[in-house]
């Protein structure tokens, strides 16, 4: 095991309808193939919160939304105070299968296993009701673990939390597990050994079986506050997550403002770095060997010795002994998400403010394995604007983008849940 390696310079590294509107998409530029793009019912406040691509290139969106809603088959039903919803699509963006999940209001994360089955998860308190199974939680919130067939049919759901609030911010599948990736406070419990938290609110990492039963769990933290950014899990079960942190926690050499940490596939510690600036997203490469890592560092600095110091955003890809294969530097954008592509095509997704300031426009901008550029495209570019939330890659160069579109520039109740898909050359 490999803990706490230094490094120069501070820092080793550093997802057929009612359809109102269709997305405007394309500027003469745009490197990206624009494929189809949707917009579905403007007058639900609705967003769709995660996305991925399955084995057989159907497209899972989860989401949130209010009052009524259709996107695609029967209406789902009413829900004022807020719920969830579910849905399939092919890869033309027909609707395959849409359904209501929670009357929950929280943001909720999926994960697709190899099978095909479909993980959610939503925070919830004080208790919740899923086809008649009914969760309580055992502090002000706790975290609600669904898994569902490719049809949409939930198999089960179980509760998870403690004594106070726990969350769950990040779903990644290996296999048919599922690693879930959020944030705690006090002590909280996810089938194994209690977690204590070190501070005001801890970041934690879980391993749990097909069945939804503990394989390994851990915490990460110090006397601030902690909590994870970003997840990825690799091919071979290892590890990795992102997130910020207040003082010294165990885990990291460095005293920083964000920190990174990876893990082997039992859960063991097995390498971590801080980082002097707003860490932002890591993936692994498709034959789960090498780490990218999208970052922002507040003041120049460089990730390696030797290497030219960057500021700002950058890319880096990191090799299984830690040491930075190469760093790039990236585009000033506010980067959201982040895939990689069976090509090791590492694609960012971001909403930014462009012009006079008066919207959010989204963009995809797509790297080789090497870090070059190879282009960026828009994918809205209405007088509205919108904010992304996740993307997805699937074979043949397909990336799968969705957020939430809107119509004044101006965040409100005219928010609508939107899928975009996009193919790389």
């Amino acid at each position: 095991m490999r803990t706490n390696k230094k490094y120069s310079n501070v820092c080793g590294i550093a997802k057929c309808c009612v359809l109102l509107a269709t997305l405007s998409v394309g500027c003469g530029n745009d490197y990206h193939e624009q494929v189809w793009s949707q917009r579905f019912d403007s007058l639900n406040e609705s967003c769709g919160t995660d996305v991925a691509i399955d084995g057989a290139g159907d497209i899972v969106v989860v989401g949130t939304y209010k009052r009524s809603l259709n996107i695609g088959g029967d209406d789902l039903p009413t829900a004022n105070g807020g719920a969830l919803f579910l849905a399939k699509y092919n890869s033309d963006g027909v609707n395959v299968w849409s359904r209501q999940l929670t009357t929950e209001d929280g943001t909720p994360q999926m994960a697709v296993d190899d099978e095909g089955n479909i993980f959610v998860s939503v925070r919830f308190g004080p208790s919740v009701t899923l086809e008649g199974s009914t969760h309580t939680s055992t502090g002000t919130f706790d975290i609600l673990l669904v898994k569902l067939s490719g049809s949409g049919d939930v198999l089960w759901s179980k509760s998870f939390g403690g004594s106070s609030s726990d969350f769950a911010l990040e779903l990644a599948t290996v296999e048919r597990d599922v690693v879930v990736a959020g944030f705690f406070r006090e002590v909280s419990s996810f089938g194994g050994e209690s977690l204590v938290s070190a501070g005001s609110s801890d970041g934690f990492v879980v391993r749990l079986d097909p069945e939804g039963e503990h394989v390994w769990s851990t915490s990460y933290g110090g006397s601030g506050s902690d909590r994870p950014r970003s997840l990825a899990v690799s091919v071979n079960g290892a590890v990795s997550v992102s997130g910020i942190f207040e003082g010294n926690i165990e885990t990291a050499e460095f005293d920083g403002a964000h920190v990174v940490n990876t893990y082997s596939s039992d859960g063991a510690l097995d390498n971590s770095w801080a980082i002097p600036g707003p860490a932002r997203l890591v993936a692994w490469d498709s034959v789960g060997q090498d780490l990218f890592f999208a970052g922002e560092v507040e003041y120049p600095i460089a990730l390696a010795a030797g290497r030219g110091e960057l500021s700002g955003k950058f890319l880096s890809r990191i090799g299984a002994d830690g040491d930075v294969i190469w760093q790039s530097k990236a585009d000033d954008r506010d980067w959201r998400d982040i895939v990689v592509d069976d090509q090791d095509r590492v694609h960012l997704v971001s909403d930014t403010v462009i012009g006079s300031g008066d919207g959010r426009f989204v963009w995809l901008t797509s790297f080789d394995a090497n870090g070059k550029k190879l282009g960026t495209s828009e994918v809205w570019d209405s007088l509205g604007g919108a904010r992304v939330t996740a993307v997805a890659a699937g074979l043949d160069g397909r990336v799968v983008v969705t957020g939430c579109a809107y119509d004044d520039k101006v965040f409100g109740n005219d928010e609508s849940f939107f899928l975009s898909a996009l193919r790389t050359p």
